[in-house]
């Protein structure tokens, strides 16, 4: 069996405090909508949502049911569809479109919808998600995943030191930077290139957070 995307819909990216978890995801499924050629939802057999940080607003179970009811009160999604809370912190969303994949392969759903929503800036606490990210690794057994990012720190003669004020994935990036560096003999260059191309692609992305050029020198 074949399987299709028919329609995508995305959001501009930025912290758009005025928007909640439901705008989001209402004007996202519209423009996948249109982008379907569909005037509603009621084809879909079943939806994959994504979301990580919901707990932050008290919606720590059913955060898709509970952010696509209202879409479902206006007809826009059929009532009672079944939808599938996934989440796998940064791939969250690969793991709701393999999900929605997987169903339409299987002969279990003629169409699915596949969705993430997203809200990690907090405007009356700019900062409190920082200290979040950590449930992205492994809390029940942190000793293991911080000896494993020492000994690369230490073989690629750098320091694993994460601490309070910022994202300890941004920690463990740069420690994998820069064993790749170490075992590879990656440069900064080339490091460069790839942020400048991405800063490139993204000032021609109306959707995107940051909409400026960089050259790798700039970089």
């Amino acid at each position: 069996m074949d399987c299709y995307i028919i329609g995508v819909g995305m959001t501009g990216f930025g912290k758009r405090p005025d928007d909640d978890h439901r705008t989001l995801a209402r004007d996202a499924l519209l423009l996948a909508l249109g982008d379907a050629g569909l005037d509603d939802g009621q084809p879909i057999d079943q939806a994959f949502f994504g979301s990580v940080l919901m707990h932050r607003i008290g919606q720590t179970m059913i955060r898709g049911q509970a952010t696509l009811r209202p879409p479902m009160d206006e007809g826009l999604l059929p009532r009672r569809m079944p939808i599938t809370n996934v989440e796998g912190a940064c791939a969250t969303s690969s793991i709701a479109l393999a999900s929605a994949r997987a169903a339409v392969l299987s002969g279990t759903a003629g169409m699915v919808l596949a969705m993430g929503v997203e809200k990690m800036f907090d405007p009356a606490d700019a900062g409190s998600a920082l200290k979040e990210i950590a449930g992205g690794f492994d809390n029940l057994d942190p000793d293991s995943w911080h000896a494993e990012y020492a000994r690369a720190a230490a073989e690629s003669n750098g320091q694993w030191h994460p601490g309070a004020g910022r994202s300890v994935a941004m920690d463990t990036y740069g420690i994998q930077a820069q064993w790749h560096m170490h075992r590879h003999g990656t440069t900064q260059r080339q490091i460069a290139c790839a942020a400048a191309k991405s800063h490139c692609n993204g000032a021609l992305n109306p959707n995107a957070q940051y909409r400026f050029a960089m050259t790798a020198d700039e970089v």
